[in-house]
């Protein structure tokens, strides 16, 4: 969403691309025109996980509730966790960047554009450092493959802090005052 506002604002953009993992729901809006929203389902990039995405409406909004209008400046790709996963590896051994799980998506999504669109030019964007996903990192690219940032690394030594609250927005604002 924010680049079709960053668009409304002036960035000259030739087409939108959305890519995400099996949490297909506007790919498949823009391939069929009908909106379903439904469960979300785990998958190794967990920050689109996400079944009935919240920005959809503001997307809608910007495309003056058409979806002719937003399939003709967005196009949509999903992927599932075998090919994310052989993304990562196939990206770090022919070019020696490290991709992220969401990263991976963005690249596979990207790759498939140039495709349909040779003269295309395109640009990935990455949710987070790939020492945020050690795990998938360490089963696809081997123990020790991605450094720790000092930063990120130094949060590992502080202490996890719970505060129960009930989800009532009074009771948070409450909260965010008597720490402020």
């Amino acid at each position: 969403t924010a680049g079709l506002l960053a668009e409304k604002l002036g960035l000259e953009v030739e087409r939108f691309v959305a890519a995400t993992n099996r949490n297909d729901v506007v790919p498949a809006y823009l391939r069929e025109g009908e909106y379903r929203p439904r469960s979300s389902v785990a998958t190794i990039s967990n920050a689109m996980d996400v079944g009935a995405p919240s920005n959809f409406a503001r997307m809608e909004n910007i495309f003056g509730n058409e979806w002719e209008s937003m399939k003709a400046r967005v196009a949509g790709f999903s992927y599932d966790d075998q090919s994310t996963r052989e993304t990562i590896r196939r990206i770090k051994a022919e070019t020696g960047y490290t991709l992220e799980p969401h990263g991976a998506i963005g690249w596979l999504a990207a790759e498939e554009w140039r495709k349909l669109n040779p003269e295309a030019q395109t640009v990935v964007l990455e949710t987070a450092h790939p020492a945020k996903f050690l795990d998938v990192m360490e089963e696809e690219l081997g123990k020790g493959a991605v450094a720790i940032p000092e930063r990120l690394g130094c949060l590992a030594d502080l202490e996890k802090v719970t505060i129960p609250m009930v989800p009532d927005v009074e009771v948070f604002a409450e909260w965010l005052r008597s720490i402020g």
